[in-house]
């Protein structure tokens, strides 16, 4: 939520869109492609940002995703995130 706000906040502020989001896949109260759905509501293209999901769980658990979704990814990073999986994204 506190993401989604300051997006909101950026938004109605008439501020440049933020260029990457990086979002973990489980969070509480809401999980991060529910919030990455909103957030490209409120920034739709040509504003949208680079998405990436980060997780804990494995690679295989991306397949669970519709098509859709897994196309709105720009990224997809397992924990422990390294400096050269970041580069690499």
């Amino acid at each position: 939520p506190q993401a989604v706000a300051l997006v909101q906040a950026r938004v109605a502020a008439g501020k440049a869109p933020y260029q990457a989001v990086f979002v973990d896949w489980e969070m509480p109260g809401v999980d991060g492609w529910a919030t990455l759905d909103q957030i490209r509501k409120l920034m739709p293209a040509p504003n949208t940002p680079i998405s990436i999901m980060v997780t804990a769980l494995g690679r295989d658990m991306l397949s669970q995703r519709t098509i859709e979704e897994q196309a709105n990814l720009h990224a997809f990073l397992v924990k422990p995130v390294t400096a050269s999986m970041l580069s690499d994204a």
